[in-house]
């Protein structure tokens, strides 16, 4: 499998394999698809660009992408009386030193086991936060971490994170 080609302009890159990490006002070019995270906040707009490439520039969630401190995405896998969940803690672009995330578990839901993280509760809203091993992310990477649970299990999909 070949890598894509990857450019970086107008702005400073840090690239590791195939995630690059920009600054604002920095573009990429991968394989086609133009990115800029230059411009306006709420000016983004979607133009096509030559032989059917698109071109996407000053938008809104890709500003907020560069400025996150940290996010999380959770999948699910049920059995009859329980789940496990597993949950992607992806650093920002100034990395970690600790995070924690946020799981609304639904009536009558609770928290079993924890893998590679530590829960404030067991029932309702539970705030799970890194061990003292795993809290420094440097910036863009991730670690998976997870817990069991019995009962029905919570939606999957992206959760509130912050990091400090």
């Amino acid at each position: 499998m070949s890598t894509p080609a990857v450019r970086a302009t107008g702005g400073t890159r840090a690239s590791t394999g195939r995630r690059v990490a920009l600054t604002a006002a920095a573009a990429v070019t991968a394989t086609g698809l133009v990115l800029t995270a230059a411009g306006p906040a709420g000016a983004g707009t979607t133009r096509p660009g030559a032989a059917g490439q698109g071109r996407q520039t000053g938008a809104t969630e890709h500003r907020s992408a560069l400025s996150a401190s940290c996010t999380a995405s959770m999948q699910v896998n049920a059995w009859l009386t329980g789940f496990n969940a597993s949950i992607q803690v992806t650093a920002g672009p100034t990395g970690t030193s600790s995070w924690t995330f946020t799981v609304t578990l639904p009536a009558g839901t609770t928290v079993g086991l924890t893998q590679a993280t530590k829960a404030d509760a067991t029932t309702g809203t539970v705030h799970f936060s890194n061990q003292v091993y795993n809290g420094t992310l440097p910036a863009g990477h991730a670690i998976w971490v997870g817990f069991t649970g019995a009962g029905a299990p919570p939606a999957p999909g992206p959760l509130v994170c912050s990091a400090t």
